[in-house]
């Protein structure tokens, strides 16, 4: 009976997980996204508050006036790929740390370890893959796709009928799925990131070639690429590097059109 009960479960679950894609501007893409754009863009600036608090803002001017530069420009080429109601706001964090990050909300923030090691170009392939996690809202499809993940393995795990089977069947299924949905899932939003990304600075009038010779600064800033990805939420440095060597042409074309405005 309770296998009976957890299929149908299952069952009737489908059709509301199937209504709950959403078209992403940014991508042309349908995705699952359960919760609501407010509720995403709420969740972006609790957490963005949070980490200034923590944090030291850098005073260094001319980093501050790199990024915001950069960031104005790629703001600009967006322009009505930001889902409605973000609001853009972004800063330099002193930590020698080579990384950026972006919130749903639109709050993004590079740190100083990074602004060292990058030119204009290269800050802008980073700040535009960045705000293409919010413009494609990748933040809101991992959410769901953890609370499917999670809906599914409760109600298949009450179909067992003994602690053991079901600790076996939680400890089995946690490991399939972060191997076979989340981590390569999360691979795939670096992909269309960096497209997407990449895309971005170009419509904002940097030099593509910028975003491969970053790639090559953070595989050496990490102690070299590696060649397997799979245990990893960030495919490999090589892959991403093919991928915008790929998208080049396309870039430099946007490029030449951006900067001969």
């Amino acid at each position: 009976m309770k296998k009976i009960a957890g299929v149908l479960a299952l069952f009737f679950c489908i059709p509301f997980f199937c209504s709950a894609f959403s078209k992403v501007e940014s991508t042309g893409k349908n995705a699952l996204i359960l919760m609501s754009l407010s509720e995403e863009q709420q969740l972006g600036r609790e957490s963005y508050a949070e980490i200034l608090r923590e944090s030291k803002l850098s005073t260094n001017k001319e980093y501050n006036d790199r990024l915001n530069n950069v960031a104005s420009r790629l703001i600009s080429a967006i322009g009505n790929e930001a889902p409605v109601g973000t609001v853009w706001e972004y800063h330099v964090i002193e930590e020698d740390v080579v990384n950026a990050f972006a919130l749903p909300g639109g709050q993004f923030a590079v740190y100083t370890g990074l602004m060292a090691i990058a030119n204009d170009d290269e800050l802008a392939y980073v700040v535009g893959h960045e705000l293409s996690h919010v413009t494609a809202r990748h933040g809101a499809q991992r959410m769901s796709q953890q609370a499917v993940i999670s809906v599914a393995g409760q109600l298949a795990q009450g179909m067992f009928n003994s602690s053991a089977k079901q600790q076996i069947f939680a400890v089995a299924y946690g490991l399939g799925t972060e191997l076979g949905a989340t981590l390569p899932f999360s691979r795939s939003n670096e992909l269309e990131a960096d497209d997407v990304g990449s895309r971005y600075a170009a419509q904002a009038g940097f030099n593509p070639a910028g975003g491969i010779t970053m790639i090559d600064k953070l595989a050496a800033a990490s102690g070299g690429s590696s060649s397997s990805d799979w245990l990893s939420t960030h495919p490999a440095d090589s892959k991403r590097k093919s991928q915008l060597q790929n998208l080049y042409a396309r870039n430099k074309a946007i490029y030449e059109k951006a900067i001969a405005k």
